[in-house]
């Protein structure tokens, strides 16, 4: 895949992250009934995984403690190995495991964060480096 490509899926991954968005349903006790207390990264991720997946694309999910904790993806791109993300700030607010949905919020293209890392290289060699058992399947994000 292209990055060119990658780009022009943007409409369709803002679509699938907002349906995540306008799921998650917090009482007002901050809860929802799949996610708890926590945020919806996890799924927006595994939409936009689902997204460049279903378009050929090779994804990695990657999780990190920074600020938090926060789970976005590594997209294998002819170009090289590019961070595709959309921010937590953007929909949600807290730390930890506690996050606050943003009310009202509406995703556009321009909240989509797509990133250049590392110089190109086989799929091979971006599994290895971006999954923890180096396979095409953990690299599709639990599709």
């Amino acid at each position: 895949m292209r990055l060119e490509e990658l780009r022009a899926l943007s409409p369709s991954i803002i679509a699938a992250a907002q349906s995540e968005l306008d799921a998650w349903q917090q009482d007002e006790e901050g809860m929802d009934e799949k996610l708890g207390s926590g945020g919806a990264c996890q799924e927006i991720s595994d939409a936009i995984a689902r997204i460049i997946g279903g378009a050929g694309g090779t994804t990695a999910e990657i999780f990190t403690e920074f600020d938090g904790g926060h789970v976005f993806l590594m997209a294998h791109l002819d170009e090289g190995a590019f961070s595709v993300d959309i921010p937590p700030f953007v929909y949600e607010y807290g730390a930890g495991y506690s996050w606050t949905k943003r009310e009202g919020v509406r995703l556009s293209p321009d909240d989509l964060v797509i990133q250049k890392l590392e110089d190109p290289m086989s799929e091979a060699a971006f599994l290895r480096r971006y999954t923890e058992d180096g396979d095409t399947f953990a690299a599709s994000c639990e599709i």
